[in-house]
């Protein structure tokens, strides 16, 4: 469950009406309940971030930012919708800051939240395929598929430890990407595979190994965040 319970919902509610914008923003950013969010976040998106989608081994909830899809500094009136709330590493967080992703072609401002992937510039987190818009290289290297995935990458600056390498000699970083995929495939095979087809295919297996690990991991992590969010929906059925 990604979203807040009837009972929070309310109290947000009422927060809103007997609070100025700036004032509810501050007392949301202290509620208790946003940790939950977070943690069911977390299962959400598998532990990885809604931006880089990198996949980091954690359920602390500071090692965590609540991302606003669509920015406070714009867009105060989505600040707690359930739908604009995602987790992203600080990176990309701090990358993004108060960028607006929202397609100029919407009407400001937006009555409800935007519900149709088109209308953001970016991949949305949740009503957008990240992988029909974003290919990447062990998380490294990115490369937009479309508009949205190409303005992703520089909004949230994917690309920065490339950037940062920039020093080193021309192909350094190919021939490195290169070599770590080949390490996992068999020397004996390397004759087997047409030429053309070993980068992709040795791609394959680094990333389907690397899932299987991920998969591990989150078999560990899900069911203590599971057991919290079912204490805590009991807890806010009991409040009244």
């Amino acid at each position: 469950m990604t979203s807040f319970f009837n009972s929070e919902r309310q109290l947000l509610v009422a927060k809103r009406q007997n609070l100025s914008e700036e004032d509810f923003i501050a007392w949301f950013n202290g509620w208790e309940p946003r940790l939950r969010l977070k943690k069911a976040c977390m299962v959400r998106q598998r532990f990885r971030c809604c931006y880089c989608k990198k996949f980091r081994d954690s359920a602390n909830c500071l090692h965590w930012d609540l991302e606003h899809i669509l920015c406070a500094e714009i867009y105060p009136q989505f600040y707690d919708a359930d739908g604009n709330l995602a987790i992203a590493c600080s990176r990309c967080n701090n990358a993004k800051t108060d960028k607006d992703v929202l397609d100029p072609r919407v009407d400001r401002p937006p009555e409800v939240l935007p519900s149709d992937p088109a209308e953001y510039t970016i991949p949305h987190p949740y009503l957008s395929d990240w992988d029909e818009h974003l290919e990447h290289d062990n998380y490294f290297l990115y490369e937009g598929r479309s508009a949205q995935g190409t303005n992703l990458i520089s909004v949230c600056k994917l690309n920065y430890r490339v950037e940062e390498a920039a020093g080193v000699l021309e192909g350094t970083i190919d021939a490195a990407i290169v070599s770590k995929f080949f390490r996992l495939l068999p020397p004996a095979s390397m004759g087997l595979v047409p030429e053309g087809q070993a980068a992709q295919i040795a791609k394959a297996a680094v990333v389907a190994n690397e899932e299987v690990a991920i998969d591990l991991q989150i078999a560990k992590l899900q069911p203590i965040l599971d057991r919290a969010a079912r204490r805590e929906e009991r807890l806010a059925q009991n409040v009244h």
